[in-house]
Formats: C-alpha cells, sequence, structure tokens
C-alpha cells in the first residue's frame, strides 16, 4: 500500500511525510501500541478494515526563513497530517474507552518519537490532540477516531531564474 519514496527526499514532501509516519507505525506498533495493525493505508479511504489506520495531509504552512545567495531560500513548512484510526463497525457492544486508549496509545508514540524517523530533524513534531470520532463510510459506520500531529520540517529551494 507505501508508495516507493525516498526516505531522505525533498523533492516530494507531502509524500515523504506520509511515509516516515507509516514508518514509525510500523516499526514501533508491536511496543507502543501492544497490538498489531492489520491495514495502514496512506491516504484517507472509504472502505477500511478494522483495527487499523489511515495517514493523510490535511493542509500545511511555508513560511520564507533566510537567502542564501541570489538564489537559493530557506523556508520552515509546518504540515498538519490527520491519523484515522478505524476500530470496529459501530455496534451497541462498541466500547468507546477501547477506542480513546488506542489513541491516546498512538498519540504517546509520536510524542516518543517526534523526529517522525528522521523526517522533522531539527524542530520535531508535536500531538495537536486525539478525540473520539465515528465516521460513517461506504455502508458502515466505524467506531474510531482521530490523531492530529503537525510537522514542523526546515527545507531550502533552489531558484531557477
Amino acid at each position: 500500500m507505501v508508495r516507493d519514496i525516498d526516505l531522505n527526499s525533498l523533492n516530494n514532501l507531502f509524500d515523504n511525510a506520509v511515509v516516515n509516519i507509516i514508518q514509525v507505525f510500523k516499526d514501533h506498533q508491536q511496543d507502543e501500541l501492544n497490538t498489531r495493525l492489520r491495514k495502514i493505508y496512506d491516504d484517507d479511504i472509504q472502505n477500511p478494515e478494522s483495527k487499523s489506520i489511515a495517514v493523510d495531509i490535511q493542509g500545511h504552512t511555508t513560511e520564507m526563513r533566510s537567502w542564501i545567495g541570489r538564489t537559493k531560500r530557506n523556508f520552515l513548512s509546518v504540515i498538519v497530517v490527520n491519523i484515522w484510526y478505524y476500530h470496529e463497525e459501530l455496534t451497541e457492544t462498541t466500547r468507546k474507552r477501547e477506542v480513546t486508549n488506542m489513541l491516546g496509545r498512538i498519540s504517546n508514540m509520536f510524542l516518543k518519537h517526534s523526529t517522525i524517523n528522521g523526517f522533522c530533524d531539527v524542530l520535531g513534531s508535536g500531538v495537536d490532540g486525539s478525540e473520539y470520532l465515528p465516521r460513517k463510510l461506504k455502508n458502515k459506520i466505524m467506531a474510531g477516531g482521530l490523531v492530529r500531529l503537525t510537522l514542523s520540517k526546515y527545507h531550502s529551494v533552489t531558484s531557477l531564474d
């Protein structure tokens, strides 16, 4: 499901962020979440499996920080990422506490691994919060929730003009 992307490439900042977040899940889910996720999706989808996550970019801001010579500029990009956790199809036996506990474990995992596999090597990342948020997807309602991350990334761009 994950696209083949160079983890250190700055040419595709958003795909790079998603791939590195997924790598954190792959490397640490067993220890940090006490479970194995069934699926890890690299985009939000309409028919997820239960006990899975989907990572998508909500938005970003970019601010110029400095000039180097006449053609090279340094930027700070702040990328807001949604991590959707899909627990199970919502029924009368669904336990909200199970979902919120998993959201807490996901949040703590990213607090411990705030460089996001080296992607945010200077400023790191932050967890903006999590919330229980059932979602209507296709013909079912999935119990689950959302963890929102903010990634801060310095990068340079060389002007061709």
